[in-house]
């Protein structure tokens, strides 16, 4: 039934697709007719609780799924890049799944400021920080880009939107938090990822460590491009990293190779030396 309207939704016009997908959203992936419940993780040696507040926490967090409880792109952060005392601004934190082992491992002395901007997914983070416990988290109802303002978010695809209706939300930009020193960038924003880097040229100067989640096939549509991206992070100060599926470990990455889909890259400053294993 699902690829059939998957087929009937394909020959309709864009903008009809788009209206379908929004009135469908609570049903399909949302809380509506969905009853919440808590369940017990054990992830990536971490274990904690977590609220499963909608079908897709249901679908990402709890069925069967790539990073459960396998999680190949926050182990390499935890091997490598994550220490004990960074201040990490986490740009897309979605559920609080991510947010909760990055709190984990930064310890008492860091702190993680996890940004996501659409009220419902927001409610859900906030359920899981104080479900956990985290006193080093800061949770904030905000879209991140290049200019404070606001701009519209797309609630059934969980990303900005150039096009189109979706719902308000406030943006910052991560150098309106330059004074707490942040240590680690780490940004899944659905393509929207060159208007962040825009955004943090400041932090960006002092050469923060970064795990970045690349949608190279979205970024046309907000005017930006894989190389306009590398160019606002001085390429040459670190060694970076690329994981071309999530079922795969994250390999050494040249400049100058093709970048055409969905990646992960990792940037680490070339001052911290070789990859630290933990």
């Amino acid at each position: 039934m699902g690829s059939l309207v998957g087929a009937i939704k394909n020959v309709l016009p864009a903008s009809l697709r788009n209206l379908i997908s929004r009135a469908s959203y609570p049903y399909r992936h949302g809380s509506r007719f969905f009853t919440p419940y808590v369940i017990q993780k054990d992830m990536e040696g971490q274990q904690f609780h977590f609220y499963v507040g909608d079908r897709t926490g249901r679908k990402w967090y709890d069925l069967p799924c790539i990073n459960n409880p396998v999680w190949l792109e926050m182990r390499f952060l935890r091997d490598h890049m994550v220490e004990e005392g960074d201040v990490i601004l986490e740009c897309g934190g979605h559920h609080g799944c991510s947010t909760i082992l990055l709190s984990r491992w930064v310890g008492s002395t860091g702190r993680v400021v996890s940004y996501e901007p659409f009220r419902p997914n927001f409610s859900i983070l906030e359920r899981n920080v104080g479900l956990n416990d985290l006193q080093n988290v800061v949770p904030r109802l905000e879209a991140v880009g290049a200019t404070d303002g606001t701009i519209t978010f797309d609630e059934s695809t969980s990303a900005v939107t150039s096009v189109g209706k979706g719902v308000t939300v406030k943006v910052t930009r991560l150098d309106d938090q330059a004074h707490l020193k942040p240590t680690f960038l780490k940004i899944d924003v659905e393509g929207y990822e060159m208007q962040v880097l825009e955004g943090a040229q400041a932090i960006l100067a002092t050469r923060p460590k970064i795990a970045m989640e690349l949608h190279a096939e979205l970024l046309s549509q907000f005017g930006a491009s894989v190389d306009r991206i590398l160019a606002l992070i001085d390429v040459r100060d670190y060694n970076i990293w690329v994981q071309h599926r999530d079922d795969h470990k994250p390999e050494p990455f040249e400049i100058g190779t093709p970048i055409v889909s969905r990646v992960h890259l990792f940037f680490m400053p070339k001052r911290n030396g070789s990859l630290r294993t933990r």
